[in-house]
């Protein structure tokens, strides 16, 4: 293990130890990194036996049974020999030093943020001793209780996907099927063959073993303030959206904060679930591939706009245009950006729901601003969808300057009036789609126009309210009236509340 811990056979003092990363001490067979067995001392080489001793002695240790010492040669800056460590316990299932170390001695502490009590670095110590046991499969047995435990694991994980929406497990369901498969098929090896050690059946349990105790170690396990849910932040985070987003967000038909919003459920805390990020990418792309075809639709509709001979001006070529024609020249302009970002997206994005859960919070991490953040990225993805809204809008424009120039009453009274009714349909969608979400400008727009109700109160019933407004007896409801209260731009039916003629307490 190259944990930079480095206490020194030669008589030098140890250095101060910064990181432990047992990742980083996977070697091949012909590797320095020895491991030492108290358990068969008989089948390490002379040369490891004496370095092991000699270490043991520097350190006044005595290695209980159930407890192996790594060993890594290392080579100073000086040319001086000296040796990195760590112990692995398998009857507690973790690893430790003999020099003293904080919490910042793990990689993972700088993802946390956090990783301070004791209860929490001993799943990290945990974590550590299964990626040991995947690494030299060789210095553990299997057993039974193991088995049985790693399924229970498997189980839960899977039901918790299965009946949550918000499961922190990063796995899908065919993954979790498969790992079931893998464990029963392996579970028949245990306790046969004398003792005979079966290294990928070993190499497998340590693994999955790994990443469900360093998912525990990533989630707060047993911690005050635990995530519970993927999209649950430890850190209680207030996230402020800056002046850029606010600015481009209404001239992009707010599309930017939709794509805020989807990056910030995948990516809470920095941890991104695989299954999260697969879904989401398939979306980006099946989004884009439409806004693109959409984008060449409404480029052919322009073509064949401009090439009527009354928007055409009969062929002739003048050096002013129509109003007309500069609309469809920005809807064509528009539409071709929404064609070229989209399939510049799509290129990108194409294989990236096959990412796995480091490559995606590596490419999110390469892409978010020190400032802004995830905006920049959304206001990107946004570029497709809101060009294409442009350049529909421009197209509509233009077919109106069409219709109301150069032409009759008649023409511009009956257009006028199919005009004014798709633009009621279009903002009624818009009034809709935008209803409860965080943009609540428009309904509170609109509330403000309606005319505030006349609440009618029954006497008899604010009488008894009155009178027995101590009572625990429950009566029955007495609804008030139904009322039509006109509003403008729409009528709506309120339904009033509800009021009890006798008080429940205690209830």
């Amino acid at each position: 293990m190259h944990s930079q811990i480095r206490p020194r056979l030669d008589g030098r003092p140890a250095s101060t130890p910064k990181a432990p990363n047992i990742s980083s001490m996977r070697r091949s067979a012909c590797s320095p990194t020895r491991t030492y067995s108290t358990r068969h001392p008989s089948r390490s080489s002379p040369r490891i036996y004496t370095l092991c001793t000699t270490f043991s002695r520097a350190h006044n240790v005595d290695l209980a049974p159930g407890v192996d010492l790594v060993l890594d040669e290392y080579t100073y800056s000086d040319g001086t020999k000296g040796c990195q460590y760590y112990f692995v316990n398998h009857v507690g299932r973790c690893v430790f030093w003999m020099d003293n170390g904080e919490s910042e001695m793990f990689p993972v502490t700088a993802e946390l943020k956090g990783m301070k009590s004791a209860s929490h670095i001993r799943h990290e110590l945990e974590a550590q001793y299964w990626l040991h046991c995947e690494y030299y499969p060789r210095a553990f047995e299997i057993t039974h209780e193991i088995v049985d435990e790693l399924r229970d694991i498997v189980l839960h994980a899977f039901g918790d996907v299965v009946t949550s929406q918000r499961t922190t497990v990063s796995w899908k369901i065919d993954d979790l099927k498969n790992m079931i498969t893998l464990i029963d098929g392996f579970s028949k090896n245990v306790g046969k063959h004398g003792h005979k050690k079966f290294s990928g059946s070993n190499c497998l349990v340590g693994r999955l073993m790994y990443v469900f105790a360093r998912t525990r170690v990533y989630n707060f396990h047993g911690e005050p303030g635990a995530r519970l849910n993927v999209d649950q932040s430890v850190h209680a985070i207030v996230k402020k959206r800056t002046m850029l987003i606010k600015i481009l967000s209404p001239l992009l038909f707010y599309a930017p904060d939709f794509h805020l919003l989807g990056l910030q459920a995948i990516n809470t805390d920095g941890l991104i679930r695989h299954s999260g990020w697969a879904l989401f990418v398939t979306r980006l792309n099946s989004e884009w591939e439409q806004f693109t075809l959409y984008a060449t639709v409404v480029l052919n509709a322009n073509m064949a706009f401009l090439s009527i001979q009354s928007v055409d001006q009969g062929g002739n070529l003048v050096p002013a245009r129509s109003a007309a024609q500069l609309a469809s020249y920005a809807s064509i302009l528009a539409s071709i950006a929404s064609t070229i970002i989209g399939l510049l997206l799509l290129k990108n994005h194409r294989n990236r729901d096959r990412d796995s859960a480091a490559d995606a919070a590596t490419f999110m991490f390469n892409r978010t601003h020190p400032r802004l953040g995830l905006e920049t990225l959304a206001i990107l993805y946004s570029l497709p969808y809101a060009m294409l809204i442009w350049s529909m809008v421009s197209f509509l424009a233009a077919f109106s300057f069409m219709c109301f120039q150069n032409s009759n009453l008649l023409t511009r009274t009956l257009v006028a009036v199919v005009w004014t009714a798709v633009a009621a349909l279009i903002l009624w969608c818009v009034f809709h789609a935008w209803e409860g979400s965080g943009w609540d400008w428009l309904p509170d727009f609109f509330s403000c126009l309606r005319c505030p109700p006349v609440e009618e109160e029954d006497p008899e019933v604010a009488a008894t309210q009155q009178d027995e407004t101590k009572s625990a007896v429950t009566s029955e409801l007495k609804p008030k009236k139904r009322r039509w209260v006109p509003s403008w731009p729409i009528i709506t039916l309120r339904k009033e509340s509800y009021d009890s003629d006798r008080t429940v307490t205690n209830v």
